[in-house]
């Protein structure tokens, strides 16, 4: 039997779930994450928003509600240099998480393929210090690869590609509306299947480095290139339902703070937590299925019966 998409997703969702200390771990190094940048502009937020907007007595229910523009631009002028630093702290930020993601990567891979099953921290960081700098090697030639094909897309190539579609005009200028809007909604098309299809390679590649226990990033890449042309469907079917998952958790926790009054603090408390648990599902299962298909199990063989029949196995008893 050909292993199966969805039942690797659910396998790895099985496993993230069966670690609660591993999610409550990570789900905290976020938040901290989060709070960097959260306290000081929530902090700029009370001193200079509140005697204008309000902000202390309504933010019980302000909920998602959009608010005005020249709000903000009060707040820019009024506290110019507090703005300032929680912005630059936010690019660092994020490369750091960023990072952290390459650990979570290599510590969900390494309890999904482990030959002694366990949900411990322990075993989690150790599987993640064992595999971080291949999987580091991967991270930088994911990004050159993503840089790749954003120049291909959006550089010279797409560009020049782009001006005989729409015969050198932008396409909010092209001739027909619809096909100038076509084009640009199809190059955008373009760029999130291409981006999908480096991230799939990308994590088949850190499957195989833990499968095939090996060191080698540029190694690793080519055999999830293979792999991808042999059962790329497999893969893209894993990660895009892993993806949309995701985004439905976003998308009913961001609408419960409408309709069923989800508070804000709610919201940032369960959206990392589910967030966390998802992308190590897909990291999890992604891992079994790379094993599965690289690694088939034997098929297994009934044992002959004496003479052809099913008495004499009675009789010697």
């Amino acid at each position: 039997m050909k292993p199966s998409a969805l039942r690797n997703l659910g396998a790895g969702a099985r496993l993230a779930l069966s670690a609660p200390r591993v999610l409550l771990c990570l789900w905290a190094v976020q938040f901290l994450f989060a709070l960097v940048v959260a306290v000081p502009v929530h902090g700029s937020a009370l001193e200079h928003l509140a005697p204008v907007a309000g902000f202390v007595e309504d933010q019980a229910n302000a909920g998602l509600r959009l608010l005005p523009a020249w709000l903000f631009e009060d707040w820019a002028r009024t506290d110019p240099g507090g703005l300032a630093a929680a912005g630059a702290v936010v690019a660092p930020l994020m490369l750091l998480a960023s990072l952290f993601g390459v650990l979570l990567a290599s510590g969900w891979m390494h309890l999904a393929l482990d030959p002694k099953p366990s949900h411990g921290l322990r075993r989690f960081f150790a599987g993640a210090g064992e595999h971080f700098f291949p999987f580091l090697r991967l991270w930088v030639m994911a990004l050159a690869l993503y840089a790749f094909a954003t120049w291909l897309l959006w550089g010279s190539p797409g560009g020049a590609l782009q001006d005989w579609l729409l015969n050198d005009r932008p396409p909010a200028a092209a001739a027909d509306e619809r096909w100038g809007r076509g084009v640009e909604i199809g190059f955008s098309l373009v760029y999130a299947l291409l981006l999908l299809q480096i991230e799939v390679v990308v994590d088949l590649a850190r499957a195989s480095l833990v499968a095939a226990k090996r060191q080698s990033a540029v190694s690793a890449l080519l055999r999830a290139m293979a792999f991808w042309l042999r059962h790329g469907w497999s893969a893209l079917k894993l990660v895009g339902s892993g993806l949309l998952l995701e985004g439905l958790w976003i998308g009913l926790l961001v609408s419960m703070t409408g309709w069923a009054g989800l508070p804000l603090w709610g919201l940032a408390l369960l959206l990392p937590w589910g967030r966390i648990a998802l992308r190590g599902a897909r990291w999890s299962g992604l891992a079994l299925l790379y094993h599965q298909w690289t690694h088939p199990a034997p098929a297994q063989k009934s044992r002959p019966l004496d003479e052809g029949t099913v008495w004499a196995e009675d009789s010697a008893a």
